[in-house]
């Protein structure tokens, strides 16, 4: 299944704009606020997947993985050294991504 051409890109969690049980992403170039270390992920053409966040001394680290589309709206993340995340796909454009909250889940878990 083909995503969205929006989708395959770096997100960066804004949390700032999170309401209720769902999540908002923006590209990496977004005028974030400053914040002590943001989540995020990069969907790669092809399904690779580089999950991004603050590291134990808040240097981002990254993690490899693959994703994939399992239908129109739903994304599952493969994180290596992590449980698979399946999101569903609230919106998306060029530079907003909405998600609603893996049931269980917290936004640290989302792509970090």
């Amino acid at each position: 299944m083909e995503p969205p051409p929006e989708l395959t890109q770096p997100w960066v969690h804004s949390h700032e704009e999170d309401v209720g049980d769902e999540i908002v992403f923006r590209p990496k170039t977004f005028p974030f606020p400053p914040s002590r270390g943001r989540h995020g992920f990069e969907l790669l053409p092809g399904g690779m997947l580089i999950a991004e966040g603050p590291g134990e001394t808040d240097i981002p680290r990254s993690q490899p993985g693959w994703w994939e589309m399992k239908s129109p709206n739903r994304l599952m993340l493969h994180e290596s050294n992590q449980s698979d995340r399946e999101l569903e796909i609230v919106s998306v454009s060029a530079d907003k991504l909405v998600v609603r909250k893996p049931v269980g889940g917290t936004t640290e878990t989302v792509g970090g």
